[in-house]
């Protein structure tokens, strides 16, 4: 006859496989959440830049923020320049300095409608990074802003692909 404490390990076995397994309902529903935080039908997109004047002490200046960005939406074919419509998706890159410490924040903002038919912008997806920058901050925090701008567009282009395909913008 099998130990107690045999049982539990195989028991405690059997748990951690089938958790380790992703089923196929958990993976559907990460792909329609992807789906409604990132899918636009490949629209250009309008770019918003903040970055509050503590932040120029690091040589970080919203001309720089827009090249940065501005430069891999192009690559992507994504660049909407600047809108005064309201209801247009948005990528809005946020850059906080204070003291030796930032904050960097790329949100993905597009219309939404709620049960009821009524829209508004809504940030979908958003990721950030915050440290510290020892001082020559402009090298820590740039290359925050490159990893959170390549990582929204990796998102981004993977649910958006066969419409991005469709429009021309990607191969």
């Amino acid at each position: 006859m099998p130990s107690i404490l045999g049982r539990f390990l195989v028991a405690l076995s059997l748990v951690a496989v089938a958790a380790s397994a992703q089923s196929p309902t958990l993976a559907l529903s990460d792909r329609s959440s992807d789906r409604f935080r990132l899918y636009d039908e490949c629209q250009p997109m309008v770019l918003l830049i903040t970055a509050p004047d503590k932040a120029k002490e690091s040589g970080i200046t919203e001309a720089r923020l827009q090249v940065a960005a501005e430069s891999r939406l192009r690559a992507a074919g994504l660049y909407g320049g600047r809108s005064e419509h309201h209801f247009e998706p948005v990528l809005h890159l946020l850059v906080h300095v204070q003291k030796l410490t930032f904050v960097v924040e790329v949100r993905y903002m597009k219309p939404v409608t709620d049960q009821y038919g009524l829209s508004q912008i809504a940030t979908t997806w958003s990721s950030g990074d915050y440290g510290s920058h020892g001082g020559s901050g402009s090298t820590y925090i740039m290359a925050s802003v490159y990893e959170n701008l390549d990582e929204f567009l990796a998102a981004y282009l993977r649910v958006n692909e066969q419409a991005c395909k469709q429009a021309g913008r990607r191969r």
